[in-house]
């Protein structure tokens, strides 16, 4: 409080230089979807691999069919409220890249070390966990198109404009758009770099990108694709976008190096369309210590509608229990929560979700306040268990409200409940070993192991 400085220096990082190498995939991108797409990349020596920092981006084209058949640019008229050929709250779903993946793998020095399936979902499961409230309300939501204006979230009641509805203006003439996506595997979510090495990345899309990106209402989303106002949605490009950092002076690389990871592992087991109680054994890593459990529709998807959207989890269950490694959590089966409960018990779950993200002790800010929370619930449990427990059995008992549309997926225009699927994310922890050479360059990747 009392040191006055004599001198003035400039702060040091340590980094000389700051770059970001974009690459082309090595294989053709199907604009409609379907097939894989990969991406081989080489780090050189000296220069430090900030996954944290890279990331993809998608450029989506959104065209709309005209009277005279050719197409063009969304404008306002499309993201109007209505439920007409006309109109119909075009927009974007949420997080449209990763939409467009089924699955992605990454290989180092031709060595698998992480694959993840079911992308949107473990995406989904990712941010509502990691994200901050503040990040999500700006750079997330613009960067990922998370969600609309003010972060307002997919609807088919009310437009949510923002970057979920870009073609939001009179005179719109735009038709692609830039969507990024930072693959939710453990590499890619690990904090710090790593030095040269080969990597390739390979990404299973989708088919069907339309229903899979796209939100609009019934009447717009029947069109046939020869009718007037029909809408498409295709890839024009693919592109990664490689962050390396350089040192000041080069750094010594260790013979062996061993990356911790964090991967989420997303599992499901099938729900039934009516009320009642069930029993639903899945399997996870042995090394997992955080479970998370949501429902979503086996219809996710299908559709253009709100409700068949992976990210999208309805407050449907009223009884949840979980056993794992010989604990069962919550001691005492949460009761009542269901949105439609009238005596609905929100502040336990909640406060557990957050406590399982890291959120709680820290007084850190989520991604979600409890209203929005509770509107599309992600239940969080942590399992601290013995170092030597290898546990990989988990057992869900629930019991499902499915009487009434107040506990179907919020701002969905869905009737009715419909089959659905217990959605289980398990947190584990994994290790990585490298072998580097004397260039400083990986010379082998040894092992992938549950720790």
């Amino acid at each position: 409080m009392f040191s006055l400085p004599t001198t003035s220096s400039p702060s040091d990082t340590g980094v000389s230089s700051v770059r970001v190498d974009e690459f082309a995939p090595v294989s053709t991108v199907n604009a409609d979807g379907g097939g894989t797409v990969a991406f081989e990349c080489t780090s050189p020596a000296n220069s430090f691999w900030c996954p944290r920092l890279s990331y993809f981006n998608f450029r989506l084209k959104v065209l709309a069919r005209k009277s005279d058949g050719t197409t063009g640019a969304l404008t306002s008229t499309d993201s109007a409220a209505g439920d007409t050929a006309e109109v119909g709250n075009v927009q974007f779903r949420s997080y449209p890249a990763a939409a467009c993946v089924q699955s992605f793998s990454h290989s180092i020095n031709g060595v698998t070390v992480e694959t993840v399936s079911d992308v949107q979902e473990t995406a989904a499961f990712l941010n509502r966990t990691g994200m901050s409230y503040e990040y999500a309300r700006s750079g997330g939501n613009s960067l990922y198109r998370l969600a609309g204006a003010d972060g307002k979230r997919n609807s088919e009641s009310k437009p949510p404009g923002g970057a979920l509805q870009p073609w939001n203006g009179s005179s719109n003439t735009k038709t692609v758009f830039d969507c990024a996506l930072l693959p939710p595997s453990g590499i890619f979510s690990m904090p710090g770099t790593l030095p040269g090495g080969r990597h390739r990345f390979v990404i299973t899309l989708n088919n069907d990108l339309r229903k899979r990106c796209m939100v609009m209402d019934n009447a717009r989303s029947i069109l046939a694709s020869t009718d007037q106002h029909y809408v498409t949605c295709q890839i024009e490009e693919i592109r990664f976008h490689m962050c390396h950092l350089v040192p000041d002076a080069p750094v010594p690389v260790p013979r062996n190096v061993v990356l911790s990871i964090h991967p989420l592992t997303v599992v499901k087991s099938t729900l039934s369309a009516t009320s009642g109680s069930s029993t639903h054994t899945l399997s996870v890593p042995p090394s997992t210590d955080r479970v998370f459990v949501g429902v979503n529709l086996a219809t996710a998807g299908s559709t253009h509608g709100v409700q068949d959207g992976h990210d999208q989890f309805e407050p449907s269950l009223s009884v949840l229990q979980v056993q794992y490694a010989g604990q069962t959590l919550p001691n005492t089966a949460y009761q009542s929560i269901n949105k439609s409960a009238t005596d609905r018990h929100v502040i336990k779950p909640y406060s557990d979700f957050l406590a399982a993200c890291g959120k709680l002790y820290l007084e850190q800010s989520s991604y979600d306040n409890m209203e929005e929370w509770s509107n599309n619930p992600i239940h969080g449990l942590s399992f601290e268990k013995s170092p030597n427990d290898s546990s990989t059995s988990v057992i869900v008992r629930c019991t499902r409200a499915a009487t009434g549309t107040i506990d179907l997926v919020d701002e969905s225009a869905a009737g009715a409940a419909a089959a659905a699927s217990i959605v289980v994310c398990a947190q584990s922890h994994q290790a990585i070993v490298l072998t580097y050479g004397d260039d400083g360059l990986v010379s082998s990747c040894d092992s992938v192991v549950e720790l």
